[in-house]
Order: structure tokens, then C-alpha cells, then sequence
């Protein structure tokens, strides 16, 4: 488990069944290999990012058109998904709530 309170940060998975509890006042987090972990989880509990629900969080993963994804958690608080294509990320990466 993996908790970052505020960033910059970064967190590389080699492992399987990472939870990474994400509480961000402000920053950015980096996570490499994280998406290609079947049972790896990015916690947002607690509406980070205003997300509400694991429909908003798909719906917010862009690209940064580098080839890599992030999700904005307002202001200047980014999420980014180092290495992995958005198709990799699903529904269960994310626990909202």
C-alpha cells in the first residue's frame, strides 16, 4: 500500500495488488506500471478530484500527448499514468467513493 498526501510524487508498481491511496491538497503523482497490474487500485476515496463515482474517473483519463495518460484532480493536481495505453485502465483500477 502506498498513501501520497500531497505531490509531487511517484510511485512505480512491480509488484501485484498495489493499493495507492490518493489524498492530494495539491501536486502531481506519477505512477508507472500501475495500469498493466490486473490488481493494482488507485484509491480517490473521499471525492478527490470531485470524482463521484468510477464512471467520471473513465470519463476524465485523457491523453497528454506523449503517448501517456493523466486525470486532472483539479487545480493544479494531476494524476499521470506513466507507460500504459488508456484502454488498459478499467473500472477496476479505481475505488471512489
Amino acid at each position: 500500500m502506498a498513501f501520497v498526501a500531497s505531490g509531487p510524487a511517484s510511485i512505480e508498481d512491480l509488484s501485484s495488488g498495489l493499493v495507492a491511496s490518493i489524498g492530494l491538497s495539491s501536486g502531481s503523482v506519477s505512477t508507472s506500471d500501475l495500469a498493466k497490474d490486473a490488481h493494482g487500485v488507485i484509491d480517490l476515496t473521499g471525492g478527490i478530484g470531485g470524482c463521484r463515482n468510477v464512471t467520471q474517473v473513465l470519463a476524465g483519463l485523457k491523453t497528454d500527448g506523449h503517448g501517456e495518460t493523466e486525470l486532472a484532480l483539479g487545480g493544479t493536481s494531476v494524476l499521470d499514468f506513466v507507460n500504459p495505453s488508456q484502454n488498459l485502465l478499467t473500472a477496476t483500477h479505481f475505488r471512489v467513493g
